[in-house]
């Protein structure tokens, strides 16, 4: 009982601090707001001289190099200079970090000591019985905009494919998805690369040195798809898995020997240069709903995807790092100002959308790259097709939906990847998210593009063809 107790103090001032954080970051101006966005390079030493000077007067421990040191302890691939190693990070992580410090200061260490074994009581709970997990899950959501109970069957599953993904992907991988599937979508990515290439081109915002730049950065970016082909050598997935252990009686996974397999990506041969075209291609998404035999279906629905997750590489984010993944400025400062000024339409557009359910505006600035992703994305899927469309010939119309154009077909199968019904606390959960509810996703979109309302014959002034300005950045 004393357990809880401390608990809900913490969450509750935890609630109370994230609040002055929130408050801290709205309370400015947006542009003020764009800068707090930022992302910037600190030193371990930059870090540590800003925990000192908030703990002060107390006496301070150096840390963060400590903390450092025995994450990447034991892992020979990672060899770090905590001296000179620079830090990625951000203006607003570090107010964060402020803040936080702050707070711990004035938290008393029986309540931290209590709180680190409430979240070791936490965790073993999911691993006990029904009736101990639903006490858990009621105590729950009494201190969480939440709803959820999911089975014990679900939560394994989901727990089996966090811990051992690799074999997860390995066990439902087809040689039906080899030969014929992954071809396809990488047919598709290259067509959606070619399309946005060509938008690039077609900006009349940006000066051609920074086109330049875009286009070398858009073609150094590597891509992920369904899974890795090794994966399905059982002798190196029996290796990548080889220092995992586990329970004889229960048969659970530990995270330690998992934590170890994974240190492997710190190998040469694991390597990953950014930037890459990550998110929602892996396996399980080349399934109905998302992938099927027609191809307007798929730009339609799995190719806004892949469109969505090349743009991030040049959302207000991604645009800061060059074609290595540095963070620098390689975009002329008149480019700079062009795209920043373009991003307020977004900013001003999503933010006025309202959410019933949570009594409360969408953040348009919290949400500003995965809107310029969205809108990014399907304008570049849609050209992509056009693109397939003029190589390959018209495809056969779609039985049972001949009264529909291959284009409608497009916009109709993104609408679909969009259909949601969620909770009142799930409505409230995405006044933090940078992602907007699925309604709006699809609304912004789609009341952005010409061609939907060219496609669908939507006239000037109507709902979803509206008088005012279309946002568009690329």
């Amino acid at each position: 009982m004393r357990l809880l107790t401390i608990r809900f103090r913490l969450l509750f001032a935890s609630q109370q601090f994230n609040r002055e954080a929130e408050n801290a970051s709205r309370s400015t101006n947006v542009e003020d707001r764009l800068n707090l966005q930022d992302i910037v390079y600190s030193t371990v030493a930059d870090l540590q001289n800003i925990t000192d000077t908030h703990l002060a007067p107390k006496d301070p421990l150096p840390i963060w190099e400590k903390l450092l040191a025995t994450m990447f302890e034991g892992i020979p691939e990672a060899q770090l200079n905590l001296q000179d190693e620079m830090i990625l990070t951000s203006n607003a992580d570090i107010l964060y970090l402020k803040l936080l410090v702050d707070y711990l200061a004035i938290t008393p260490l029986s309540h931290i000591e209590l709180y680190i074994w409430w979240t070791v009581v936490e965790e073993l709970i999911l691993h006990t019985t029904m009736e101990v997990r639903k006490l858990y899950y009621d105590y729950y959501r009494t201190v969480s905009p939440s709803d959820g109970f999911s089975s014990r069957t679900l939560y394994c599953t989901g727990t089996v494919n966090r811990l051992v993904g690799m074999a997860v992907s390995y066990a439902i991988s087809s040689d039906n998805f080899t030969r014929q599937t992954k071809p396809r979508v990488q047919e598709m990515l290259r067509h959606i690369r070619v399309a946005f290439e060509s938008l690039v081109r077609d900006t009349t915002w940006m000066d051609w040195p920074t086109k330049q730049s875009t286009l070398r950065k858009s073609d150094a970016m590597r891509s992920l798809i369904g899974f890795p082909e090794w994966i399905l050598d059982e002798t190196k997935l029996e290796q990548h898995y080889s220092g995992v252990g586990r329970d004889g009686a229960h048969c659970t996974v530990f995270y330690s020997g998992t934590g170890k397999a994974k240190t492997r990506c710190f190998r040469t041969e694991c390597k990953i240069d950014l930037p890459q075209i990550t998110g929602m291609g892996e396996i399980g998404f080349m399934r109905v709903a998302f992938f099927s035999s027609s191809r307007a279906l798929n730009y339609g629905a799995l190719g806004t995807i892949l469109g969505h997750e090349l743009t991030h590489g040049f959302d207000d984010s991604g645009r800061q790092f060059d074609k290595n993944g540095n963070l620098k400025q390689w975009w002329t400062n008149k480019t700079v100002q062009e795209y920043v000024n373009r991003t307020m339409c977004f900013v001003n557009q999503y933010s006025q959308y309202f959410i019933p359910e949570a009594d409360d505006y969408i953040d348009g600035l919290l949400t500003l790259g995965e809107n310029i992703a969205d809108n990014g994305g399907v304008r570049e899927a849609f050209r992509a097709y056009q693109l397939y469309a003029k190589q390959s010939g018209k495809e056969p119309l779609l039985p049972g939906f001949e009264d529909y154009t291959h284009e409608q077909l497009f916009f109709i199968s993104y609408g679909n990847i969009w259909c949601e019904s969620h909770t009142q606390a799930a409505a409230k959960a995405y006044l933090d998210d940078s992602h907007c509810p699925g309604k709006f996703r699809l609304k912004g979109v789609l009341t952005n593009s010409p061609e939907f309302s060219q496609t669908f014959g939507c006239k000037r002034g109507t709902g979803m063809n509206p008088s005012k300005e279309k946002c568009r950045i690329w």
